[in-house]
């Protein structure tokens, strides 16, 4: 049987794509996790549904790390927030949910010999391509995923991306990168379609779930990445462009706009390596031992 939310979770992602406010690939995640939560849900009357029901189904999903979680709980709080400005609820329960707290991340940046470790593990020049283009241009799986031939110009070495939200940016490609991506390309007998495709079906992208998977796995390989949730994975490539971009420049506008962030603020987590380097040169030379040796000294 069809559990009871599932025909509203339908009209709910419907409305918003019709008005512009998640693209069709949200709209696919999104329902993904409010499909979660109406299979937790069951049978019970939509109207019923109260803080005991959005906690079992917290509970159904508490071994996920704290950030997935987080970021369910603010899909879920969209739509049942619509539920009660459709009067299909009298009361948000998820007014009366916790926050899920989600510890502050620590540098998630690669050095640069584990990088030469990852790369040593590829399997192919696709591969090669799609790790280039995270640790060297910076960019999500999502976005490589969307990129298409047509945004890739050779004569000017740049990338046009689309990010988050369908928001758009040029990216400038380094020759490294670039050296890698023409090698895949001359696989690729396509002057249109996907940049980086998929085997079984050429004219198809590859999916940005994939992308992150096979990055997670070759990490595993290569003995970067011990266990789920770890912290390793494909997006640590671009911690490390940011922060290797940082280190160069130490102008944080300059690499929020790299990265396609909204605010500066978000661009802050790429200067903590550097910040540990200069914390390093404060802190050194306090040789407290010294002193006493010297008091010790002093007083015989």
């Amino acid at each position: 049987m069809t559990p009871t939310l599932t025909p509203s979770i339908r009209t709910y992602l419907r409305e918003r794509v019709k008005q512009g406010r998640i693209s069709r690939e949200t709209a696919a995640s999104t329902r993904s996790v409010l499909l979660g939560l109406a299979t937790s849900y069951g049978q019970r009357p939509l109207d019923k549904l109260g803080v005991p029901a959005i906690e079992r189904w917290l509970e159904s999903v508490a071994h996920l790390a704290p950030g997935t979680r987080r970021h369910y709980l603010s899909t879920v709080r969209g739509y049942t927030k619509w539920l009660v400005r459709k009067r299909m609820l009298r009361y948000d329960p998820c007014l009366e949910i916790e926050p899920i707290k989600v510890p502050r991340p620590g540098d998630r940046a690669l050095p640069a010999h584990q990088v030469t470790v990852l790369l040593a593990h590829i399997p192919d020049v696709r591969g090669e391509a799609i790790v280039h283009l995270m640790v060297g241009c910076g960019l999500r799986a999502i976005e490589i995923s969307r990129a298409e031939m047509g945004d890739y110009d050779r004569v000017t070495q740049t990338l046009n991306v689309v990010g988050k939200a369908g928001h758009r940016r040029t990216v400038p490609i380094p020759s490294e990168v670039q050296r890698v991506l023409d090698r895949y390309l001359t696989t690729v007998p396509a002057r249109g379609g996907p940049l980086i495709r998929n085997y079984s079906r050429p004219n198809d992208p590859l999916s940005n779930k994939y992308i992150s998977k096979i990055c997670s796995q070759w990490m595993l390989s290569a003995g970067l990445k011990s266990h789920s949730y770890d912290g390793i994975s494909g997006h640590a490539l671009r911690h490390t462009a940011g922060s290797d971009v940082y280190d160069r420049c130490k102008d944080l506008p300059l690499v929020a706009d790299f990265l396609g962030h909204a605010s500066i603020n978000q661009a802050r987590r790429y200067t903590r390596r550097s910040q540990v380097e200069s914390i390093r040169v404060a802190i050194e030379g306090r040789q407290y031992g010294e002193l006493i040796e010297h008091h010790q000294q002093r007083a015989a």
